[in-house]
């Protein structure tokens, strides 16, 4: 279910302030390439400074991942169907 919702992205109904924040900082990431204030404010709450720029590098881990393997045009193991099995 959670896993599910993920797919529906900060706005779904559901999350916690916590999770809603760090969704949203990973969409805001993605779309702006950087954090708002209002969700850099909210996700203060719960995480030190360490966590916050943790965060941010696990963000931008995964997206310069993304763009060698897109790329690379690295295809999926076999019998993987990725996005095609939703």
């Amino acid at each position: 279910e959670e896993i599910e919702r993920i797919t529906q992205g900060s706005a779904a109904a559901g999350w916690n302030e916590h999770d809603r924040a760090i969704l949203k900082a990973t969409e805001e990431l993605v779309e702006n390439a950087m954090v708002s204030d209002a969700t850099w404010a909210t996700l203060t709450k719960t995480l030190d400074d360490k966590l916050l720029v943790e965060l941010l590098s696990l963000v931008g881990q995964y997206q310069a991942l993304g763009y060698i393997q897109n790329s690379l045009r690295m295809p999926l193991f076999e019998g993987n169907p990725g996005l095609a099995a939703r």
